[in-house]
Order: structure tokens, then sequence, then C-alpha cells
């Protein structure tokens, strides 16, 4: 799951879940088995998530693991994979971006960018960002007729 919220090109990758989030219990783990806790969505602002409380894992950012891999080796990754690495605080309200965990449809990952303090500015920023994605999907009755379209011409 990547995707980021700035100011140019908000939420350009694949980010199909965007929450604001109240966070009940943010756990704390480690780079190699991140902190896993409980969240409140607050509300749905992308994708099919129902408000209400949800178990989380909170991903550190995994630049620091690529940087072990590459400069370090396997004792620079195992010594990454041990740091600890702290849930959000409980009480913090965020704007977030999340996926499914795998199979288990309840478990919500969230990722650690964007993690953005739930304000009015930040609000505005993802609604304008969700807009312009909107703007630039196709419809689903056109992504329909076209893969319709596709599977007729190849029968």
């Amino acid at each position: 799951m990547g995707g980021r919220l700035t100011d140019d090109g908000m939420l350009e990758s694949e980010v199909d879940i965007v929450l604001r989030i109240r966070v009940v219990d943010g756990g704390i783990g480690t780079n190699g088995v991140p902190p896993s806790g409980e969240i409140e969505v607050v509300e749905c602002l992308r994708g099919d998530v129902r408000v209400g409380r949800h178990p989380a894992v909170f991903l550190g950012h995994p630049q620091g693991g690529f940087y072990a891999w590459r400069h370090g080796g396997d004792d620079a990754i195992a010594a990454h994979n041990a740091m600890p690495l702290h849930g959000p605080s409980a009480g913090s309200e965020l704007i977030v971006a999340a996926s499914r965990s795998g199979s288990e449809t309840r478990t919500l990952v969230i990722s650690d960018r964007p993690r953005l303090r739930d304000d009015d500015e930040n609000r505005a920023r993802v609604a304008v960002a969700l807009a312009r994605r909107r703007a630039r999907e196709p419809e689903p009755s056109i992504v329909r007729r076209i893969v319709s379209r596709i599977k007729r011409a190849f029968q």
C-alpha cells in the first residue's frame, strides 16, 4: 500500500481506504512485528469501512528496512527489525491511509504515510485530493463496458 497526502498529487498511488480515526490503543511492537491495537473509525472518506471500532496494525516506515538491507546485510536487517515501534497515542485523531489485512477483512493495516492530524486544514486538503482522484478515475459503468467489449472480442 503506497500513497501520500501531499499538496501536489495527493493519493496518486493505490490508496483505496482513507479514514478519519480516533486511536483507542496504539500498541507497542517492533519494526519486525508492528504494533497492533484498536481504532475507532469516525468517518470513511474513501473505501467501504464501517464506522465503529476495528482491530488495527500500525506500520512503520519501510525505508529503514530498505536501507538496512541495502547497506548492512543480515545483521543490520535483524537490528532494524528488533527496534521498538510504538503505535500512535491513545486519543489521537488522525486521517490515515489503510488497507485490509489479507483474508482477515476486519483488521485494518494503517500506513505510516500519510498519518495526518485530523483538523480542518487537513480535512480540506484530503477532500481536494479525493475529488481530484475521482475526476481521474473512469466511471464504473465505463469500465464494465470496456471489459465487456474485450471479452466479446476474445470469444
